[in-house]
């Protein structure tokens, strides 16, 4: 998980972070999810990052509870990074043997060095998922749908495409996006909190992957991504205009693990 780090001690995820996270910024190898009360992005907030991958974490494991997550810390406390870091930690995943890639940030396809990252870590069988943005405009198109990576949008509890979410023929998927609860490094019971966005569909998305590729051990990447889109449930009706641009439709996980 391409992330802004994790909170490893967090009952959503303890006992199920992977060793070998690191993070690239601090010039250190821990990948812990670190507040450091600066407004880095000139936004007028401070912090707001902080938690995003913990968040990330706890839903891919709702949905496949026997993985192990990788944190590779590329992300600021505020949410933004540098794509060398992106392009940089793809290929240590690689390097660590994962079985899938997920990025909940807006992945700039258009950097030749994350593009060449992405397309390495395809050719040698591992997927990577990401989501497909926050614009609410339709801005993924053919450049980001030929990058290797499988996009993900959002959706409502309704099957509308959640305001929000970036759309366009390059989305391979969509998922439900909006009040989703996760995890949350916070002093309260339970630690817990609603959030919305792709970034939270999307893991999703990678965790029925990972539960695919429990499943179906010997199956190729390709295979399991198809089979995703496959079982999809159509939203065409419920977004008059947007066929062919949410992808294959909402995720079904019941139908993609069925025999």
């Amino acid at each position: 998980i391409l992330e802004t780090g994790i909170f490893a001690g967090h009952a959503a995820v303890q006992g199920r972070v992977a060793p070998g996270g690191r993070e690239w910024g601090d010039a250190d190898v821990d990948p812990h999810d670190a507040a450091n009360a600066a407004d880095e992005d000139g936004n007028g907030g401070v912090d707001e990052g902080v938690g995003h991958g913990l968040f990330v974490a706890s839903l891919l494991l709702a949905v496949a509870p026997d993985a192990r997550v990788l944190p590779l810390r590329v992300l600021g406390s505020d949410g933004f990074g540098r794509s060398s870091a992106v392009a940089a930690a793809i290929g240590y995943a690689v390097n660590q043997g994962v079985q899938v890639i997920h990025l909940s940030v807006d992945l700039p396809a258009e950097v030749e060095v994350v593009r060449e990252a992405v397309q390495n870590a395809r050719t040698l069988g591992i997927a990577v998922i990401a989501s497909a943005g926050n614009t609410g405009s339709e801005d993924v198109g053919q450049e980001e749908a030929t990058s290797g990576a499988f996009l993900v949008a959002a959706l409502a509890s309704d099957d509308r495409r959640a305001g929000f979410s970036s759309f366009g023929e390059g989305v391979a998927l969509s998922a439900p996006g909006v009040d989703l609860h996760g995890g949350f490094p916070t002093a309260q019971d339970p630690d817990t909190a609603v959030w919305s966005g792709t970034s939270f569909s999307t893991p999703l998305v990678s965790g029925a992957y990972a539960l695919l590729r429990q499943l179906l051990p010997l199956a190729t990447a390709d295979d399991l991504l198809a089979r995703l889109q496959a079982t999809a449930v159509s939203v065409d009706a419920a977004n008059p205009g947007l066929a062919g641009k949410l992808g294959a439709g909402r995720l079904d996980l019941a139908a993609a693990t069925a025999p």
